[in-house]
C-alpha cells in the first residue's frame, strides 16, 4: 500500500495480536496523522525509508518500533518464524529509496525467498 487507509484495513484484516507490521516509505506534505493505527492488534513495526523517524514518533509509546533505513535492514536484523503474521503494507510511496511500488515489491519478495531458504 502506499496509503495508510490502505495499511489500515490489510492491518485489520489479520486481527492477530501478534502481528509484525512492515512500513514506510517517502514522506508527503499531507501525511503526519497515525493516530488510525493506534487501536489495531500489532505486536511490532518495522520503520524504513524517508517515514521511519515519523513513525517512531508518532507511534513508539503504544508499539514496539525497530527503525532501520531500508528494506533489506529488516530481514537482517530479524528472523521471521515460519508461520508468523508480517504485514508489509508501507502505507508511504516508495519513491524515496525505489524507482515504484513494483520494485518495492518485487525486492520484500525476493527478501521473504532469501530469509525463508536459508
Amino acid at each position: 500500500s502506499t496509503n495508510l487507509e490502505a495499511t489500515v484495513k490489510a492491518v485489520d484484516s489479520v486481527n492477530n495480536e501478534e502481528l509484525v507490521l512492515i512500513m514506510g516509505g517517502k514522506l508527503r506534505q499531507d501525511f503526519l496523522d497515525l493516530s488510525s493505527l493506534r487501536e489495531l492488534k500489532i505486536k511490532q513495526i518495522f520503520a524504513f525509508g524517508q517515514a521511519r523517524d515519523l513513525i517512531f514518533r508518532q507511534l513508539s509509546d503504544i508499539f514496539e518500533i525497530i527503525v532501520v533505513e531500508c528494506l533489506s535492514d529488516v530481514f537482517e536484523k530479524y528472523k521471521f518464524n515460519y508461520g508468523q503474521r508480517v504485514v508489509f503494507s508501507p502505507g508511504f510511496p516508495s519513491f524515496d529509496q525505489y524507482e515504484n511500488y513494483i520494485e518495492r515489491g518485487r525486492e520484500f519478495e525476493s527478501l521473504v525467498n532469501l530469509s525463508y531458504s536459508s
